[in-house]
């Protein structure tokens, strides 16, 4: 049987189009002043013009000022610290005869960028690197582009109900539970869209303030950790300051640390209400699951908060597999087989279940039985009938590291009664092990080939990134490894990557497929500090490796939008970067699911997306441009 799948490398190329020589065989003259700040010794500079060749360097002690002579042109102006702390003071003023003036410092961190034109306007977005946040405690009101370099105090101690996860710098406010009837209970806020000046306060018996949150406005998420007192009856206050408009479906929970103990909502026509509750049934509604038959059931719940666990499994009592804790039936029942031989699979995954995965097949490749949802460290039973012959048990881990837990995890097919094959797998994606019923067979080999394919693509007008887009059906794939060509690799599906050196690089993919065939190709492409490139793309400052599935007009939807996205993956802020922007621009981020999280307007040539209440995972930004529609996938931390 023959695998085939195709890689499309379009290597997508940067250039600075805005800054482009319009008249080479003129200058302007150009006076400059370079002051020291505190620390003279560690500030320098660099100008380049749009080609890349250095115009100009120097530092306070060499060259305090001066005159130069400039063709028209755009210029960049890179701006050093030795020491890592911003400039100090220190100032580069810029003065272009009948021209603009240009004064250029920076705060923190160890480089910027800035920006001028001579007889060129506009020159693109003036880039001033540093702390954009001004809640940070490095705040640079000058930086006009995040370089992540902010630091937040508060508490880092994640034991702390004061925890800060966002804090870097811990500043001595860890405040602890621990009481002998105090408990450690989690609030979460959710306002929604449209929510505006949503607040929530908790007051004790007393009447005494335990908890007020900040003015929270349009989809906004709030965690805190509390401590909360058993036998002591609460109550929240929810309030919306902006009018007669609820909380627009918002809502807040609190949970004890074993369940949920209130969830509500202000209603829409309410600008305040009040809600008792208790962490242990003191007051107010008891939240839990309300089924009788189900696992989890709490006979003191009074509200049912949809947790209820009802364990599907084979409730026929004559059957192999028959599980008196099942309520509802699966179809799962293995009584026998009337003809063939049973087989009875007992699978431990190890700890990382997500990753791990077995089939088995027969000669022909077809998969007859197979792992289905893993839990770690426990059994996964599975059962068939299998006529004589020979088959194939395929073993596969989707990270690459084998399956985890070491003589805890393994497999063993039990054929008529009798454990025939034990296997396991320590280490690598994928490893076969062939055995036969009552018929001798191959031990040593796979009974499949496969081969892949590599078409090229080459597309223009993109920002410094290679795309690579890939054809496979997923559902034939059990685990992929992917080798950058610089020694790092990756077992993701849809890998991101960042190249930050130029040269000649292999990319190359191994698909591991369920029969337990597997097949390999690479592609070798170069980026080189001129702008020439093979086979296809321009690159002059590092680059950006994504790999996406190859949707129906792909090509022709990214040819038509220029755009870049930094960092990915992200923490926290998403610089999203165009190079023109129409009335009608706008940008939609989608879970992997493809559900919608939100829309935002583009406005400006730099918009940033404030991520930090996203879930760690994979996330899509369709970019829609005059009509144009792109997509970009980015990676939340």
């Amino acid at each position: 049987m023959k695998k085939l799948f195709t890689l499309t490398l379009a290597i997508l190329g940067m250039s600075l189009s805005v800054l482009s020589q319009t008249d080479p065989t003129s200058c302007t003259e150009v006076s400059f002043t370079l002051s020291g700040g505190t620390f003279a010794n560690e500030v320098s500079y660099t100008i380049v013009n749009s080609a890349g060749a250095v115009v100009s360097n120097g530092t306070p002690a060499t060259t305090p000022s001066g005159v130069w002579c400039l063709p028209n042109d755009c210029y960049m102006v890179h701006m050093m610290d030795s020491f890592g702390d911003g400039w100090n003071g220190a100032t580069l003023n810029i003065y272009v005869m009948n021209g603009g003036t240009y004064s250029l410092t920076f705060t923190a961190g160890g480089s910027a960028l800035a920006n001028f034109g001579v007889g060129v306007e506009p020159c693109g977005t003036p880039v001033l690197l540093g702390c954009t946040d001004p809640n940070a405690v490095n705040f640079n009101g000058n930086a006009t582009t995040s370089d992540g370099s902010c630091i937040y105090e508060g508490c880092t101690d994640a034991a702390a109900t004061n925890y800060n996860s966002n804090a870097t710098v811990d500043n001595g406010s860890c405040e602890y539970c621990n009481g002998p009837t105090s408990v450690v209970s989690q609030l979460y806020i959710c306002t929604f869209s449209n929510g505006n000046q949503v607040a929530l306060t908790i007051l004790n018996s007393a009447g005494d303030t335990v908890f007020t949150s900040p003015q929270l406005n349009n989809v906004a998420i709030f965690y805190q950790s509390l401590c909360l007192m058993q036998g002591e009856c609460y109550t929240a206050i929810m309030s919306n300051s902006a009018g007669l408009t609820g909380w627009y479906n918002g809502y807040f929970w609190v949970n004890n640390g074993q369940m949920q103990v209130i969830h509500t909502e202000l209603a829409g026509d309410q600008t305040t209400q009040s809600v008792e509750f208790s962490i242990d049934g003191t007051c107010g509604d008891i939240m839990g699951c309300t089924n009788p038959l189900a696992s989890n059931y709490n006979p003191l719940a009074t509200v049912d908060d949809g947790t209820c666990i009802l364990v599907e499994g084979c409730t026929d009592s004559t059957a192999v597999n028959y599980n008196p804790l099942a309520v509802l039936d699966n179809g799962s029942c293995f009584s026998g087989c009337d003809a063939g031989n049973a087989v009875v699979v007992s699978f431990n995954p190890g700890v990382f279940a997500q990753e791990s995965l077995y089939t088995i097949t027969n000669e022909a490749g077809d998969v007859l039985i197979q792992s289905t949802v893993n839990v770690a460290n426990t059994n996964n039973m599975a059962y068939g009938c299998l006529v004589d012959g020979c088959y194939t048990l395929n073993m596969f881990d989707s990270f690459g590291d084998g399956w985890d837990g070491g003589t805890a995890s393994g497999i063993v097919i039990n054929i008529n009664g009798v454990d025939q094959v034990v296997a396991d797998m320590t280490a690598g994606n994928y490893e076969f092990v062939n055995f036969g019923i009552n018929t001798e067979c191959a031990v040593d080999s796979v009974p499949c080939s496969t081969s892949l394919d590599i078409m090229p693509d080459s597309l223009n007008n993109a920002v410094n990134t290679i795309y690579v887009l890939w054809n496979e059906d997923l559902n034939n794939v059990a685990a992929v490894e992917w080798s950058f060509g610089d020694g790092v690799g990756s077992n993701d599906m849809w890998p991101t990557y960042y190249y930050d050196t130029l040269g000649t690089y292999t990319l190359c993919v191994t698909v591991y497929f369920l029969d337990g065939c597997s097949a390999s190709e690479c592609v070798t492409f170069t980026m080189n500090a001129d702008g020439s490139y093979g086979p296809g793309g321009i690159q002059t400052n590092g680059f950006w490796l994504n790999v996406i599935p190859n949707m129906e007009a792909n090509v022709s939807e990214l040819e038509a939008v220029n755009h870049m996205m930094y960092p990915n993956p992200v923490e926290d802020v998403l610089n999203v970067q165009v190079n023109a922007i129409g009335n009608n621009d706008y940008i939609s981020v989608y879970g992997i699911d493809g559900q919608l999280v939100w829309t935002q307007k583009i406005t400006s040539e730099l918009t940033q997306l404030n991520t930090s209440a996203l879930a760690s995972g994979v996330y899509m930004v369709q970019f829609n441009q005059n009509g144009n529609i792109s997509t970009q996938r980015f990676i939340k931390k």
